[in-house]
């Protein structure tokens, strides 16, 4: 989408983006083994809102942008109990690794962890929420209810 000048009229496809922008919602339904010492793309089984059908049961650790501009990125990972090694979230824009947000696990309970950030998409740039954890062995996500689910939220900002 391209602004208009000052002055100048806003089309129809222009103002149904700017009241309907792009928001994508997604979280894991079904747990998802994290092999040991793996950066590992998460599988979010299911789309609660996809605005603008940028996410695919085919392909679902990623989100393809339909409208360039600037998102705002919200995801946590959940991880099972355990006490042992590190814990990772990662944001990956079209296969690259932006940023990460690591904890120390130092107990035997759940662990969240959450990244959040603005990052500019291109149309057909993609992101995916990764994660590593060194337990020592396979590690699952948790899946017990709406909050204690593994998510990730988008929103497009602008231009």
């Amino acid at each position: 989408m391209t602004l208009p000048a000052v002055g100048d009229l806003i089309t129809a496809a222009q103002g149904d983006q700017l009241l309907a922008p792009p928001l994508f919602m997604a979280h894991q339904a079904v747990a998802q083994s994290i092999p040991n010492n793996t950066i590992t793309a998460l599988t979010f089984d299911t789309a609660d809102v996809d605005t603008y059908t940028g996410w695919s049961s085919g392909a679902n650790t990623k989100y393809t942008s339909q409208l360039a501009g600037y998102y705002h990125v919200d995801a946590v990972v959940a991880f099972a109990g355990n006490a042992t090694g590190r814990r990772i979230i990662y944001t990956f824009k079209n296969g690259s690794q932006e940023m990460q947000v690591e904890v120390p696990n130092g107990a035997a309970n759940a662990c969240y962890i959450s990244i959040a950030r603005r990052v500019y998409l291109a149309v057909s740039d993609y992101l995916e929420i990764k994660c590593f954890q060194s337990s020592g062995g396979a590690l699952s996500t948790t899946v017990t209810g709406a909050i204690a689910n593994s998510y990730i939220h988008m929103h497009w900002v602008s231009m």
